[in-house]
């Protein structure tokens, strides 16, 4: 299974890269141990560094170089992401057959998971959760195979925080295991050490957790710093992110977001926004949410059907956590971003393991009862969604050129060494401009110096003033990319509302400001390159030849 998985996830490796793996580039592969990771994802720098120091030190760095027409080193890096995801599916299978999953079922489950567009999305590309499921998963085989042992759950629970000390919202596992351990007690009667139970499996994992970090922020005060920047979940601003705000409203996107999961979404504005999108959009996105609740009313009618028989066996724990674990996916997603793919994983591999417990768990005898039509016709729904998430998502990812990596490569072509560049920050084509085809000009991004500030404006303009005034002295020349030319609604959807700045903040430089160059990148998404241009500025576009900012 982890030969075929990874082979597998090998040959579908994405060529549109999400911008939070490759930032990271220049860190995994420099010669010093990382920067922070970020408390969301501790561990996993110092395991991507280490992982490139072996191969560089090997010499396999150079065989790779021979057979990818990509970066070399973001190949290796999805490449390792797709052994990460088979050993996940690997963990899986494990965690399904202790459940009493059939053998038939388990292979479904491996599948269904497997193909899933949170899954398949981070298996073929550099990213950083992958490193956290196999832990994930493990924990809960482990805990499942003898959830009435003591050693059983402190191991269960120490994997659990090793898997949040690489990806924070994995330790969500415990949801699972705190259900597959207190729900049995609860079942005999014995509530006293059910208690205890749970407490011993959460306890652990978070020790474990706090335990890793505790470690890394002593390793970096030490004199030779082994760690790094370890510290970063004490010192980082970065529990709540950019995101991280809940309205009512958001309960209803956490829909698109569950069908997101299982299959792409195209183009997606949110809820609200449904209807703006164009007419083939709007179709191809209500036929996912349609076979997601289709998959909803099923399970749900299947579940109603079973319920006697469970509540009399031992799978009732695991159902009750596989299910509590998937609502808890729900609302953090709800919360922080209804289709945060990386969320969801937590989401996909519950509601799998619902799936195989109600149609492949139990005796031989009660599966066999009923006709094979019967027994698998409440599966299409979510067959359909894999399958569109392989060839909308997969197959599409692996074969269709990388619009925004052009674009990128053709500003990197445009510019020279000592132009500043001031772009948006996490868009994909500045965000490849920036970590892969890594021009010689500085690249300065709204979005990093807005962190960086602690989300202070008055902090931010003061740095941008600095920035112009100090490149116009060394007469270099300012450009903006993508930005100059966004209406205030545009603006206000990331800018405005996550950052908290304001739409007038770029308005003193809009009128000094020429059009230089447009650009399409993925989707026909239009990129506007500007220069400032006054009466000092060398090299200058004439202005009657060129479109002012309007």
């Amino acid at each position: 299974m982890f030969v075929g998985a990874a082979l597998f996830f090998l040959a579908l490796l994405s060529r549109e890269y999400i911008g939070d793996g490759y930032r990271w580039l220049p860190y995994l592969t420099g010669r010093d141990v990382p920067g922070p990771g970020g408390n969301n994802h501790f561990l996993t720098p110092y395991l991507g560094w280490g992982a490139w120091r072996l191969v560089q030190g090997t010499g396999f760095s150079s065989l790779l170089a021979s057979v990818t027409e990509r970066p070399v080193a973001l190949a290796f890096f999805q490449g390792l992401n797709a052994l990460l995801g088979a050993a996940g599916l690997v963990a899986l299978f494990l965690l399904l057959h202790r459940c009493g999953v059939s053998r038939r079922g388990a292979w479904l489950g491996v599948a269904l998971t497997g193909l899933s567009h949170a899954y398949l999305l981070h298996a073929t590309d550099m990213t950083e959760p992958m490193a956290s499921v196999p832990w994930m998963l493990l924990a809960a085989a482990v805990v499942r195979r003898a959830p009435e042992s003591r050693g059983s759950r402190w191991l269960g629970g120490a994997l659990a925080g090793l898997s949040g000390a690489f990806y924070l919202t994995s330790i969500g596992v415990c949801v699972l295991l705190g259900s597959m351990v207190g729900l049995r007690y609860l079942r005999h009667r014995q509530l006293g050490r059910g208690v205890v139970a749970v407490l011993e499996v959460g306890l652990v994992a978070v020790g474990t957790l706090l335990g890793i970090l505790l470690v890394g922020r002593w390793l970096s005060a030490a004199p030779v710093a082994v760690g790094g920047h370890a510290q970063s979940f004490f010192e980082l601003p970065t529990g709540g992110g950019l995101f991280g705000h809940f309205d009512p409203r958001h309960l209803m996107g956490a829909v698109f977001g569950f069908a997101n999961a299982f299959a792409p979404l195209w183009d997606w504005l949110g809820a609200a926004r449904l209807l703006e999108a164009p007419r083939a959009v709007l179709a191809y996105n209500l036929t996912i949410l349609a076979l997601l609740l289709a998959f909803v009313v099923a399970v749900g009618l299947r579940l109603r059907r079973a319920a006697p028989m469970l509540l009399r066996s031992d799978r009732a724990a695991d159902l009750a956590g596989a299910l509590l674990w998937t609502v808890c996916t729900y609302l953090v997603a709800s919360y922080w971003s209804a289709t945060y793919e990386k969320l969801w994983m937590g989401g996909v591999v519950g509601s799998t393991l619902v799936l195989c417990l109600l149609f492949e768990g139990g005796e031989p005898e009660a599966r066999e009862s009923e006709s094979p039509v019967r027994h698998w016709f409440p599966l299409a729904p979510v067959v359909l969604l894999v399958l569109i998430s392989l060839v909308a998502g997969g197959v599409r990812r692996r074969v269709m050129p990388n619009e925004d990596l052009h674009v990128a490569t053709e500003l990197s072509k445009r510019l020279r060494p000592s132009d500043v560049a001031i772009c948006a920050g996490w868009d994909e084509p500045s965000s490849l401009l920036t970590h892969v085809v890594t021009p010689s000009f500085e690249c300065w991004s709204i979005v990093n110096e807005m962190i960086a500030t602690r989300l202070r404006p008055e902090v931010f303009t003061a740095r941008l003033r600095a920035l112009v005034d100090q490149a116009r002295a060394e007469h270099r020349r300012v450009y903006f990319f993508g930005l100059l030319d966004q209406s205030e609604e545009e603006w206000r959807r990331f800018n405005g509302e996550r950052l908290k700045l304001p739409y007038s903040v770029l308005e003193p430089y809009r009128g000094q400001a020429v059009v230089v160059e447009r650009l399409r990148g993925k989707g026909g998404a239009e990129f506007t390159l500007y220069q400032l241009c006054d009466a000092s500025t060398p090299g200058c576009p004439p202005t009657a030849s060129q479109t002012s900012v309007p």
